[in-house]
């Protein structure tokens, strides 16, 4: 799902290069207050050493695993020393996350955010797909700013999926979530592909120790939930439409 720049584009399609991988948890710290637009793009200030780097990897039980790494933060004038530890314990159709950072910095911190980027392959096709924040629907086409949240879903109707990924924190928080294209040139000239899904929840930074929680369930979604569904977003234009 990463986006960049192929020889065959030219400056004036609108394609992104982006600076790191399309992970699930990576990894970033960022100045609170970066505009969307700078999330979208992947240009926003990248803080931390901690996105795209060598974790250590430790197997705690036969269904989890901890990834841990000392780093540093460029903070104003000074470099922070810091410390985080992620440890994914899978269960059936449940992922839980459980993150736990450390800053090496007596004074309190201000304007830090931590943000786990979450990419996901969220439907074979956008057009019978959506999303959902909370009780409220959103389109996968379009970048969603969200000023607080607790749970994220995005679903997919298509007869040959119908599959359902619910991600919940344990606290509300902000994110930004936008969709991920590909523009693949063929005979008929380039093609704007669906890809995937970025989500970028924010939490703030506070103190020394911050811990919070992400669960990510995957579901089967079943046809009386599908139908309900259809007759509530699909008459209201919810679903996506033809970009």
């Amino acid at each position: 799902m990463t986006r960049q720049i192929e020889s065959y584009h030219d400056d004036t399609f609108p394609v992104i290069q982006d600076r790191y991988e399309k992970w699930m948890c990576q990894d970033h710290f960022i100045l609170e207050g970066t505009l969307s637009e700078d999330y979208l793009n992947d240009s926003y200030q990248e803080l931390g050493d901690f996105a795209n780097q060598l974790y250590v990897i430790k197997r705690t039980s036969e269904c989890s695993l901890t990834c841990s790494r000392h780093g540093k933060i460029k903070y104003g004038n000074f470099s922070i020393q810091a410390f985080l530890e992620k440890e994914f314990t899978l269960q059936k159709n449940k992922l839980t996350i459980m993150y736990k950072i450390y800053i090496n910095e007596e004074e309190q911190i201000e304007n830090l955010v931590f943000s786990p980027e979450i990419n996901i392959i969220a439907a074979s096709h956008p057009y019978q797909s959506f999303g959902t924040f909370d009780n409220n629907f959103f389109d996968l086409n379009h970048h969603i700013p969200i000023l607080e949240c607790q749970k994220i879903g995005l679903f997919d109707l298509n007869p040959d999926e119908k599959v359902g990924i619910q991600i919940n924190f344990n606290e509300p928080i902000s994110c930004e979530i936008f969709p991920l294209y590909s523009y693949p040139k063929s005979g008929v000239g380039y093609e704007k592909l669906y890809q995937g899904t970025s989500i970028y929840p924010k939490i703030k930074i506070i103190s020394k120790k911050t811990s919070f929680k992400i669960t990510v369930l995957l579901d089967e979604i079943l046809d009386d939930y599908d139908s309900t569904i259809r007759r509530k977003i699909i008459p209201r234009s919810k679903i996506n439409p033809d970009p």
